[in-house]
């Protein structure tokens, strides 16, 4: 004669009259959150380009990146206008 263990299935069971509720209680707290970003009081602004002052001098050609001399109107490497 065999020995049954009939254990197995009290442990299912208890871990479904435990866990049930518990996973109930987690998916109506998560139903109840808002979705999608969350806005702290301003709306956001959309993407500007800086005024035109700040893009002038950036030290480094448009064209080519080689570095520029302070208040040079062309690059030296490739001959680049500089705005």
């Amino acid at each position: 004669m065999a020995k049954t263990f009939t254990g197995s299935i009290l442990i299912l069971v208890l871990l479904l009259i435990f866990c049930f509720p518990i996973g109930l209680i987690y998916l109506v707290i998560k139903w109840q959150e808002p979705s999608g970003p969350v806005n702290f009081g301003a709306p956001a602004q959309p993407y500007q380009q800086p005024p035109q002052q700040y893009q002038q001098n950036t030290g480094f050609c448009q064209k080519c990146g080689a570095a520029l001399e302070p208040g040079a109107q062309f690059c030296q490497k490739c001959g680049n206008r500089q705005q």
